[in-house]
């Protein structure tokens, strides 16, 4: 993703349910739970009556499906019945994928793997993985929309919202795409939560505070959906991936501004030292960055030859020339404090690097205030 954002501590509620979560993984991994377990046998594996209530109450909800997720539950314990050996394998992946984020900024990300995805028995069970997938979301689709009660965790979609905005009040854009910051405030929600790593591909980081990234709904809905911004074919996936609160694009990236050959500005994307690479690859295919940008530079630009135009009359009848306006203007157009306030100024601030660096544009502006830059001889 594009933008760093602090990750707040969210007073380490979201971290319970994480743990709620791992209780109900070894809950179903345990050899010795009944095959239809009831309430006493989840306050037992939850260590906590009120927990283990609450658990197997939520769990004779309906599911997407005609079954109940108790229902899902007790599947998976016959299957596991069946197949023992995956029960160790799947706690190993759960406590192996939530500590996904802590190889980021250490050498352990070049060697790090996602076990729910790369282990070979579970590949290959493909059943038990679709009970797996139904049973982490649950947490935040239903869940997390309803609110968990104050003995799990008393947090809910709302407080996140207004945690992770308080945490991130100098951002007034998108993370991942820089356009406007989409409305949260006491009325308004109109602002999604985006998986950085897809839930329905990585269900054990369902409620991962280090995954779950607040984005603007053209983001979240229409172009990301759920792309996987990692590419597991290769043999160090997190390297080859920008991640917002672990390592956001906007310190690694170069947006080049460039004419092609029908005179058309376009945008691209390279790496800090120029030419692509597989992240930038990933990162455009996930966001669709270049196309979604060119629209916005061509409408950025207009407004700022409208603005050229309306302040060259008054200024030229004080005495300046083309290029003083020309370069009047880029001065306040767009400066390094901008980033992450106007939305889109990451794209403006990278036009007005080429234009600065390009006489044939500084002549096509300085047009647009005389008529003919000779004029102004």
């Amino acid at each position: 993703m594009l933008h760093q954002i602090k990750l707040p501590t969210y007073d380490g509620k979201l971290d319970r349910v994480v743990e709620c979560q791992r209780k109900l993984i070894e809950a179903v991994c345990n050899p010795n739970l009944p095959d239809k377990p009831q309430e006493d046998d989840f306050k037992r594996a939850f260590a906590n009556d009120q927990v283990g209530t609450w658990v197997y109450n939520w769990l004779q909800k309906k599911s997407k499906g005609k079954n109940t997720y108790y229902d899902d539950f007790c599947a998976l314990l016959a299957y596991l019945k069946k197949h023992p050996a995956l029960r160790q394998q799947i706690i190993d992946a759960f406590k192996n994928d939530t500590n996904f984020f802590a190889q980021f900024s250490g050498q352990g990300a070049a060697q790090f793997k996602f076990l729910f995805n790369t282990n070979p028995g579970l590949k290959k069970a493909e059943k038990i993985r679709r009970m797996l997938v139904s049973l982490m979301v649950v947490f935040y689709e239903d869940l997390f929309y309803n609110g968990f009660p104050s003995y799990v965790a008393d947090m809910n979609r709302k407080a996140f919202l207004h945690a992770f905005w308080d945490a991130n009040k100098t951002l007034e854009v998108c993370p991942a795409c820089d356009a406007p910051r989409p409305d949260v405030n006491e009325q308004y929600y109109h602002c999604d939560i985006d998986h950085f790593l897809p839930k329905s591909l990585y269900p054990f980081l369902s409620m991962q505070s280090t995954n779950l990234v607040p984005l603007c709904t053209d983001c979240n809905r229409y172009v990301k959906r759920d792309k996987d911004p990692l590419d597991q074919s290769l043999p160090d996936p997190l390297v080859n991936t920008f991640h917002p609160y672990g390592r956001p694009a906007i310190n690694e990236i170069k947006v080049v501004v460039y004419r092609e050959t029908n005179g058309e500005r376009k945008v691209r994307l390279e790496e800090s030292c120029g030419g692509a690479s597989r992240r930038i690859e990933l990162l455009n295919d996930v966001f669709d960055l270049e196309v979604r940008w060119n629209d916005r530079l061509k409408q950025r630009i207009g407004s700022m030859e409208r603005k050229l135009r309306r302040s060259a009359g008054d200024r030229r009848k004080k005495g300046w020339s083309a290029t003083d306006i020309v370069e009047s203007l880029f001065e306040t157009e767009i400066g390094d404090e901008d980033i992450g306030r106007d939305p889109y100024s990451v794209v403006m601030r990278s036009y007005i690097d080429y234009a600065v660096h390009n006489s044939e544009e500084q002549s096509t502006l300085k047009e647009l205030v005389f008529g003919n830059p000779r004029e102004e001889n």
